[in-house]
């Protein structure tokens, strides 16, 4: 794992070791995971960078602040807390964790009230994500479960409709745009031959709506609706969403930046297609 320096290797390590000491069941998600799973895997270019590290957490409330006393107490404690944020932890070296709960914690809207502050987050999703989770070698006598690059895609997409940053809309263009160089090339004849040789796919479109079959794999009903109403809100697959002024190239011709949006929305369309495929 090159794309991990020693120093995230050693932050990883203290994490792990203290949620495995207190029996807490943990995956990676958000940028740093892409980057472990999708980008550095495959050769793909990151859609952006990141510094800090995402973990979800399987807990209540109780096993959450037992977990955070665990890593920022004792003598020389590994971590530190920040009042600002109730969730983010820094390790000694500098890099911080966002630690997220889940399971134990939501209302049945998949939102959890932070105690302290009382802001609100959407977890729906992370634990289908847990689930589904794939365990990674980090390095010898380390591994740690992942996010799936559709596990990755789906938090993404539900991080943007609640956060509307640039970066996770970037990051789930990403996954779409880059899914049959991500092992999966094979796949788009083996298992949507039938739909290329009708006409009802193209080619290019094939990936993003293999995409939105796997995401439909690990996902219940009730959490494909949520995902498809945010798509159908931000309206992605219209070439002329503001949303996906993010997504085009500046600088270039009016023609150019037109093929773009029609791209763009095409992959969008695609997926969503893929979403509501029966099985």
């Amino acid at each position: 794992m090159s794309m991990i320096s020693p120093t995230e290797k050693e932050v990883l390590r203290d994490f792990v070791r203290v949620a495995l000491e207190h029996d807490i069941p943990f995956v990676l998600v958000g940028a740093s995971a892409k980057i472990l799973v999708f980008d550095s895997r495959y050769d793909i270019s990151p859609s952006h960078t990141t510094e800090d590290w995402d973990i979800a957490v399987q807990v209540d409330w109780q096993a959450f602040a037992k977990l955070k006393q665990a890593l920022t107490s004792g003598e020389e404690p590994l971590f530190t807390g920040t009042n600002q944020n109730e969730q983010r932890v820094r390790h000694k070296q500098g890099i911080a964790i966002d630690i997220i709960p889940f399971g134990g914690v939501e209302d049945a809207n998949g939102v959890i009230v932070w105690p302290q502050s009382e802001l609100h987050l959407s977890v729906t999703g992370f634990q289908a994500v847990y689930k589904n989770a794939e365990l990674l070698e980090i390095e010898e006598g380390l591994s740690v479960p992942v996010a799936t690059p559709p596990g990755l895609a789906l938090l993404k997409m539900f991080a943007y409709a609640e956060r509307h940053k640039d970066n996770d809309l970037r990051d789930f263009y990403s996954i779409l745009d880059n899914y049959d160089k991500a092992g999966n090339e094979t796949r788009l004849f083996e298992e949507l031959g039938e739909f290329l040789a009708s006409g009802k796919l193209e080619y290019e479109d094939a990936k993003a709506f293999l995409l939105g079959l796997d995401v439909q794999r690990i996902i219940s009903v009730p959490t494909r609706n949520k995902l498809l109403q945010i798509f159908d809100q931000l309206q992605l697959a219209d070439p002329y969403a503001l949303s996906l002024d993010h997504l085009i190239g500046l600088g270039g011709s009016e023609k150019a930046e037109e093929r773009a949006r029609l791209r763009i929305s095409r992959l969008f369309q695609a997926f969503r297609d893929g979403l509501t495929q029966e099985a």
